[in-house]
């Protein structure tokens, strides 16, 4: 007998990215600002469906020479994280960056999807935290997520099976 082809519609990707939020420094980052900001992804990526999926998030200050702040204005964070993801069949890395960079990005008249989720929420829980005054900075952001965006294979896609009692020549 042959073992029935094995066919697979996705594979899981460690996906590795950042965005920046002005108004807030890396100390202002605590538990409950992880929680909010880990939320808020879950709202706005159609890729993510539950907040176990991301990880390793971390706040950065924001002190390197393309992106230095001048003393008098608010402090910036960079926020990197770690995202597992199933992609789908003929989804790419291109299309989960487009993603992130979609939810940085606001229109002229409105804030960013990620900013509008990370407001409402902490509106909603009625949070006094370092979300409150801060806000996506776009560019920075756009930047970070083309700059940092990397995506592993955690798990392939299953491959066909070897057919039972073939021989390997010796």
């Amino acid at each position: 007998p042959t073992a029935a082809p094995i066919t697979a519609e996705s594979q899981t990707v460690s996906v590795t990215s950042a965005v920046v939020f002005d108004g807030m420094a890396a100390e202002q980052f605590g538990d409950d600002e992880e929680d909010l900001f880990v939320d808020a992804m879950v709202d706005v990526l159609d890729s993510v469906t539950d907040g176990d999926q991301i990880s390793n998030v971390i706040a950065t200050d924001i002190v390197d020479g393309s992106s230095r702040r001048r003393l008098e204005e608010a402090a910036s964070v960079e926020i990197s994280f770690v995202i597992l993801i199933e992609l789908v069949e003929g989804q790419t890395a291109d299309d989960i960056e487009d993603e992130l960079v979609q939810a940085v990005t606001g229109t002229e008249n409105t804030t960013s999807p990620l900013g509008t989720a990370v407001a409402d929420l902490a509106d909603e829980i009625g949070a006094d935290n370092s979300f409150s005054d801060a806000t996506i900075d776009e560019d920075a952001s756009i930047e970070a997520i083309e700059e940092h965006t990397e995506m592993v294979v955690v798990t392939d896609a299953p491959t066909r099976a070897p057919l039972a009692g073939t021989l390997s020549p010796t």
